[in-house]
């Protein structure tokens, strides 16, 4: 009994010394993807931070949503320099929203791979100034004068132009 207690207690000392020494393997520095394959459940994690578009850091807080096809999503605010940091993450592809201001600010969406107990560090999101143009949704299928490219030859113009005169007036050729 003695004997049988006595290589039990030794065959789990062994495993929690290559276990440890995996998850340190895991762990070292130098990468911005490092992965810890020493359970069955290894779990990953995303960490970056947020920063405007002129690279310089936020001054609050953005808000970040983590998502997979099959999961709409997990917001969180970012700390106040722009950091986060998502833990216990299964092996998937996540897509990470930072969402700034919506006056100042287009969503930016950047796509990230975890393989089963990857841990990936240093993404950085770049915040996207809003263009005029954003959010601006056409109707009814028209394009306005406004959005015609100025680089159209001048007769495709004065065909557009002739056309939306025509159509103005109820007439068709």
């Amino acid at each position: 009994m003695a004997t049988t207690l006595l290589r039990l207690y030794l065959a789990l000392t062994i495993i929690g010394a290559v276990g440890a020494a995996s998850t340190a393997f895991g762990q070292r520095g130098g990468s911005s993807t490092s992965t810890n394959r020493g359970s069955e459940n290894a779990t990953g994690s995303i960490e970056g931070r947020v920063v405007l578009p002129s690279g310089q850091p936020v001054s609050g807080r953005i808000r970040i949503t983590l998502s997979t096809i099959n999961d709409p999503g997990l917001a969180v605010y970012t700390d106040s320099n722009g950091g986060f940091i998502f833990t216990n993450l299964r092996a998937s592809t996540y897509y990470i929203e930072a969402a700034g201001d919506p006056k100042v600010y287009d969503p930016v969406v950047e796509q990230v791979r975890i393989l089963r107990g990857t841990r990936h560090s240093g993404l950085v999101i770049h915040l996207r100034e809003r263009t005029p143009e954003a959010g601006r949704k056409t109707t009814g299928g028209t394009v306005s004068v406004a959005e015609v490219d100025a680089h159209v030859p001048a007769e495709a113009r004065k065909a557009f132009e002739e056309a939306t005169r025509l159509v103005s007036e109820n007439k068709s050729e």
